[in-house]
C-alpha cells in the first residue's frame, strides 16, 4: 500500500522527510495544493472580483431559496397547529420542501463563494429581512409593520454602499 505525500506550505520541517514535502523548499510542488486550501491565500485575487450577471443570478437563487424556505417553515408550523401535531402530510411536506430549499441554497452559496468574497455577496442576503415579512403579510395575513419597511430601506442603502 503506497502512502500519499503530506504537502504543507510553511517551515514545518525539512524539505523531504519520508512522505513530507515542504512546497517552499521544492518548487516542483508549488501547485500541489489549491490556493483555497492555504491559510495564506491572498483574497485580493479571485475573491475581490466584481459581481457578474451570473453571480447575481446565483445570489438571487440563494435568496429565493432562503425566503421560500422560511415561508414554508411558517406554513409547516401553522399546519402543525391546525392538526395539533407535526405528523400530518401537509406539515411534513412543507417542512421537507423547506429543508430541500435550504440544501439548494447552501449549494448555490458555496458555488458563489468559490469566485466571490463573502463581503461582496453577503449584503444581498440581507434582503431576506425585508422580503420575508412582506411575504408573510401576503401569504399568512400577518401585520406588516412600518419599522420592517424602514429597516428594509436601510438594508437596501447598505447594499448600495457595500458595492461601491
Amino acid at each position: 500500500m503506497m502512502a500519499l505525500p503530506c504537502v504543507t506550505r510553511g517551515n514545518e520541517g525539512h524539505s523531504r522527510r519520508g512522505n513530507h514535502i515542504n512546497v517552499y523548499d521544492d518548487p516542483t510542488q508549488l501547485g500541489a495544493l489549491p490556493d483555497a486550501w492555504s491559510p495564506f491565500t491572498n483574497l485580493s485575487g479571485h475573491g475581490s472580483r466584481m459581481l457578474t450577471p451570473l453571480h447575481m443570478a446565483i445570489i438571487a437563487g440563494a435568496l429565493f431559496c432562503t425566503v421560500a424556505g422560511q415561508l414554508l417553515f411558517k406554513g409547516a408550523a401553522l399546519a402543525a397547529n391546525t392538526y395539533a401535531t407535526w405528523l400530518n402530510l401537509r406539515s411534513l411536506t412543507l417542512f421537507c420542501t423547506a429543508i430541500c430549499l435550504y440544501m439548494m441554497m447552501t449549494f448555490l452559496w458555496t458555488m458563489l463563494l468559490r469566485e466571490v468574497s463573502v463581503s461582496k455577496a453577503f449584503p444581498f442576503m440581507a434582503l431576506a429581512y425585508l422580503i420575508i415579512p412582506v411575504g408573510e403579510a401576503f401569504l399568512f395575513g400577518q401585520a406588516l409593520h412600518w419599522n420592517a419597511l424602514i429597516g428594509g430601506a436601510i438594508i437596501a442603502a447598505g447594499i448600495v454602499v457595500t458595492q461601491l
